[in-house]
């Protein structure tokens, strides 16, 4: 009898932990997802604060990190001599994809929802590293570039926890984080 007991609580402890663990490594995953890119944001900050040259060997007028979509990205040297050709494009990890860019300004803040995020970039300018942020005009955000953008939320979810979400902040001053 005492035995069916203790075997029952232990069942019921492994049928309550096990879920959790479960979605602990969807989280986890989403997390490290925008560790990632805010990794990548950071090397294309650092590619333009070092005066990293072209792959050409002209000198780089500004690094940027581009969206191609709502799962890669790709960064980008904007060289003297005409030879932009990205360094490198990345994909995000199977499941995830950017659901929403948040553009906040004096004015206000804009969400697009679109899923449509082509054009959109982080630039980083040449040896100062000073950010500036490319909003393209099919954007419903575009309006708001009226005002000089403070930063850009880039938020990040898992289809299989599509209410679930991890923001990457770029400031203007250069400040990058995540946020939960």
């Amino acid at each position: 009898m005492e035995l069916m007991l203790v075997i029952g609580i232990i069942a019921g402890l492994v049928a309550l932990i096990l879920p959790k663990m479960n979605n602990f490594q969807k989280y986890q995953k989403l997390d490290d997802t925008a560790q990632q890119l805010q990794s990548h944001i950071r090397l294309a900050q650092n590619q333009a604060s070092s005066g990293v040259k072209c792959l050409s060997g002209a000198r780089a007028k500004n690094w940027s990190l581009v969206l191609e979509n709502t799962r890669s990205y790709k960064i980008v040297p904007q060289c003297t001599d005409g030879t932009d050709k990205p360094t490198t494009v990345y994909s995000l990890p199977a499941e995830t994809e950017i659901l929403t860019l948040e553009v906040v300004t004096a004015a206000g803040s804009c969400s697009d929802t679109s899923k449509v995020f082509a054009g959109y970039s982080l630039i980083f300018d040449n040896i100062t590293a000073d950010t500036n942020f490319n909003i393209p005009e099919v954007s419903p955000c575009f309006s708001y570039t009226a005002q000089p953008v403070k930063n850009l939320g880039v938020f990040l979810t898992l289809s299989a926890l599509p209410t679930e979400f991890t923001s990457v902040v770029v400031q203007k001053g250069g400040g990058i984080y995540v946020s939960n």
